[in-house]
């Protein structure tokens, strides 16, 4: 039995440099090079992509604190996997970072029974407090 509608979501991550309306236009370009100009396509939400570097003094001042409370070097991803509004901060200027997270290999994200361990949760308030110290010594 053939469906008579499917439906399918695609989220692209975009890195600083690239225009989400720009990829969106690409994207519907090779959709119809492709032989699919009969397929409807829907824009949802959007978020422009952002950075800052890891040699800035908020990058440096989180790295310091992971590397106080955990007691060795982070490591560093310089995209995360997830949408986030830091384009609202460094489109004027303003550095944004993610700090350290609080998950595990056990933790099972985003699922009904995702979970994290209490000594777990315990590190990343320590982290977040080390963080906003470092914060405020980094503007000085």
């Amino acid at each position: 039995m053939n469906p008579a509608v499917a439906h399918a979501k695609l989220d692209f991550r975009l890195v600083p440099g690239q225009r989400p309306e720009a990829i969106y236009r690409k994207f519907l370009r090779h959709m119809r090079a492709h032989g699919f100009a009969d397929i409807k396509v829907e824009k949802h939400s959007v978020f422009e992509p952002a950075g800052t570097p890891v040699t800035a003094p908020i990058s440096q001042a989180v790295i310091a604190a992971t590397k106080q409370v955990y007691g060795k070097a982070p490591s560093i991803f310089p995209w995360m996997a997830g949408s986030s509004t830091t384009w609202y901060f460094t489109r004027v200027g303003t550095p944004a970072v993610g700090g350290p997270g609080v998950g595990w290999t056990g933790e099972r994200i985003h699922a009904p029974n995702e979970n994290i361990r209490l000594a777990d949760a315990r590190n990343a308030i320590k982290a977040v407090a080390a963080m906003i110290l470092n914060f405020r010594g980094s503007r000085r």
